[in-house]
């Protein structure tokens, strides 16, 4: 889900907010029209309590990555539900299916809203595709068609989950068109598969409950499958804030760097850093001054987009790869972010004294202020000093070379 600079519902884009609404009414109107409609299913309470326990439980192991999106290990499990609970059950997993991570990270709330609208949405489609194709209405008997509404259910059920998800990020500014499309070809096929394999649980407990047992073990594989990329993915992010670390920076760095060569593209590096980040610690403590690092990589983040790369330097520093993109656009950008993360207040609550933090800035870009790595991670450094130096909370471009001025300094007189 999309954050802005100021993590707030209100500093959303228009559209974004309006489509937020119009999916919540969604979600709330249809489990009240679904019975007059004769969409009904008797509820099943023990699968909805083992349901409510193993989705938040899941909840709790998502894997978030930079950027905007997340793997839910639950989305079987939830999609399962929603198969065979009736409409407003399908709303009270959902809400199960996220709510414990959002206490535990302390998210917005209007993130909350939209991914569990997301979920309760893409669990109508998919319980709506099975009710046409009649898979649950022979007894325990299924046809051909019931088990092709199985298959429809879990890959229309997935493109929906990842669509509304491109949209939002769309009209919040987040990310192109043509990268969601990419998002949505990549992730809509393991979506897809997780969710027919809650079809498969969905069928064996309506035949006769103790059979679904027999599918744990599949599934037991199939996650054990995801925790490869899963593992993947924490070995490249920063734990403390979700960006990617140090590591993974300098091979996206060079990976960006050599097809920026080859491509005769720009590249801009952006060096960041907080302004008196240890004033704050001893101030207000060193909670506080981790809710301002998090604050900061969850705009920074944002201020890379789809296509760039944000990762924690180290410290109170970040830096920020933007392919493609001019110096004047990258100026304009980081400048823009720095005014808005200004304007974040990051105090936990209202009686806490007040907290707002700002950073300074330094720009460099390829081929101008460098053709290697380091001379341009140089070049933007010493612009970061630059900024600090003339008063902080400032965005300073850098202004020639740092390896050829090496290259002068250390040339033999004529």
């Amino acid at each position: 889900m999309p954050h802005s600079g100021e993590d707030t519902f209100r500093a959303l884009p228009l559209g974004a907010r309006a489509y937020i609404a119009a999916l919540t009414a969604l979600a709330v109107a249809l489990p009240a029209v679904a019975g007059p409609l004769g969409w009904s299913r008797p509820l099943d309470l023990a699968l909805l309590v083992i349901l409510l326990a193993v989705c938040a439980g899941g909840n709790l192991f998502a894997i978030y990555a930079p950027g905007h999106y997340a793997l839910q290990p639950n989305y079987g499990f939830f999609i399962w539900g929603a198969l065979l609970l009736p409409p407003w059950a399908i709303v009270l997993l959902a809400i199960g299916c996220f709510t414990p991570a959002f206490v535990m990270r302390e998210s917005a709330r209007y993130k909350l809203v939209f991914n569990v609208v997301n979920y309760a949405l893409t669990g109508f489609v998919a319980a709506a595709v099975v009710q046409l194709a009649g898979t649950f209405a022979h007894g325990t008997s299924f046809d051909a068609v019931g088990v092709g509404g199985l298959v429809v259910a879990a890959a229309l059920a997935a493109a929906a989950n990842h669509a509304m998800v491109i949209a939002v990020v769309a009209l919040s500014g987040e990310g192109s068109s043509r990268e969601g499309v990419r998002q949505l070809i990549e992730g809509a096929p393991l979506s897809a598969g997780l969710g027919l394999t809650g079809g498969v649980f969905a069928a064996l407990w309506y035949v006769w409950p103790p059979l679904a047992i027999t599918a744990v073990g599949p599934m037991g594989l199939v996650y054990h499958a995801l925790w490869v990329p899963m593992l993947r993915h924490k070995a490249q992010t920063d734990s403390k804030t979700g960006l990617y670390n140090f590591e993974y920076l300098m091979d996206a760095f060079e990976s960006l760097l050599a097809t920026a060569k080859r491509r005769d593209e720009e590249l801009v590096v952006v060096m960041v850093d907080l302004d008196h980040l240890r004033l704050i610690n001893s101030r207000c403590g060193h909670l506080a001054g981790d809710r301002v690092i998090r604050g900061m990589a969850e705009a920074l983040a944002d201020g890379a987009g789809a296509r760039g790369v944000a990762a924690r330097f180290g410290g109170e520093e970040y830096c920020l790869l933007l392919p493609g993109t001019s110096l004047e656009d990258g100026h304009r950008l980081i400048d823009a972010l720095r005014e808005r993360v200004g304007r974040i207040e990051f105090r936990e609550s209202a009686t806490d004294p007040e907290l707002r933090v700002t950073f300074s800035a330094g720009i460099a870009i390829f081929p101008d202020h460098g053709a290697t790595v380091s001379g341009l991670l140089d070049a933007a450094d010493a612009a970061v000093y630059r900024a600090k130096a003339q008063g902080r909370n400032r965005v300073e471009l850098a202004t020639a070379s740092v390896e050829r001025a090496r290259v002068a300094v250390s040339a033999p007189a004529a």
